[in-house]
């Protein structure tokens, strides 16, 4: 995939950088990359954001929680932070959903632009729901149910399977 787009750069205190990308190499549905560095480029924190999620402020809010909180810098170095928690968990399914598509021997083309990628378009459309639904839990403070992940995880990996079956066909 690819990285490209305008770059956003902030410096907090006389220590820290924060650096956002645009970028969709990361899981599916990534749109941007913050990165903290300390300012001899140390790589402290790094944080995708997925779908619709990006927002200046909320990359802007995350460099300086980084760069001057103590108990989020805690919080995210034990992945305790919402937005942690549920990058952790859709990661692991959203990998699980490319490696479908990459088993099937098929490949997004044109990632920055959907509507000529059907790959990348139906990663998006399986992926995008249960990004959706995990946020959801996580923010409620709802615990998974186990039944309510098997459901999601495995009519989700499915329908995966069943559109990389008829994407590798039409290749």
């Amino acid at each position: 995939m690819s990285r490209s787009g305008k770059r956003l750069e902030r410096r907090y205190k006389e220590s820290t950088q924060l650096l956002v990308e645009r970028s969709t190499a990361g899981p599916i549905g990534s749109t941007h990359l913050a990165t903290v560095t300390s300012l001899s480029g140390e790589t402290t924190a790094v944080r995708w954001f997925f779908f619709d999620e990006y927002s200046e402020r909320a990359a802007l809010e995350f460099g300086r929680q980084m760069a001057t909180d103590e108990q989020y810098k805690e919080a995210y170095d034990s992945r305790e932070v919402e937005w942690a928690t549920v990058a952790d968990v859709y990661g692991e399914f959203a990998r699980q959903i490319m490696g479908i598509f990459v088993d099937a021997g098929v490949f997004p083309v044109g990632a920055e632009n959907l509507k000529t990628c059907p790959v990348t378009e139906t990663q998006y459309r399986i992926c995008e729901p249960v990004y959706s639904r995990i946020m959801s839990l996580v923010e409620s403070g709802t615990p998974f149910s186990r039944r309510e992940w098997d459901t999601l995880y495995y009519d989700s990996i499915e329908s995966a399977r069943i559109a990389a079956r008829e994407l590798s066909t039409r290749q």
